[in-house]
Order: structure tokens, then sequence, then C-alpha cells
């Protein structure tokens, strides 16, 4: 079990876009922002929720309020 296990408001709308299947392109042109920040973004994500995959990250993210159904 990772030592972190808070994200950002910024990283919480990453994993929301990651679950409606939003690729890094999307996420940031979405985001106003660049691909290379939505990568960072996406490694700090995996690191601090210690999910291995994507199923794991979706999965860590219904466990812990940040995505819900519907």
């Amino acid at each position: 079990m990772p030592e972190v296990l808070y994200l950002t408001n910024r990283e919480k709308e990453i994993v929301n876009l990651i679950s409606l299947e939003f690729t890094n392109t999307e996420i940031a042109m979405y985001l106003n922002i660049v691909v290379g920040t939505v990568e960072v973004h996406r490694k700090n994500i995996f690191k601090k929720t210690g999910a291995r995959n994507m199923a794991g990250l979706m999965r860590w993210g219904f466990e812990n309020g940040v995505l819900e159904v519907g």
C-alpha cells in the first residue's frame, strides 16, 4: 500500500478523464496543458495510488471516492 493516498484536485480531474477514456492528448487539450504535463500527472497518480495498471487505478478511484458510478 502506498504511503500517500491523497491526490490533488488536478490529479482527481485527470483520473476522471482517464475513466472516460480520454487519451493523454485529449486530456491535454481539454485542460489546456501540454501532453508532457499530463504524463507527469499520470506518473504521480500511479505512484500515489500504488496502481499497477488502468484496472487498478479505476478500482482505487471507486474505492476512494474519486470516481462514482453513473
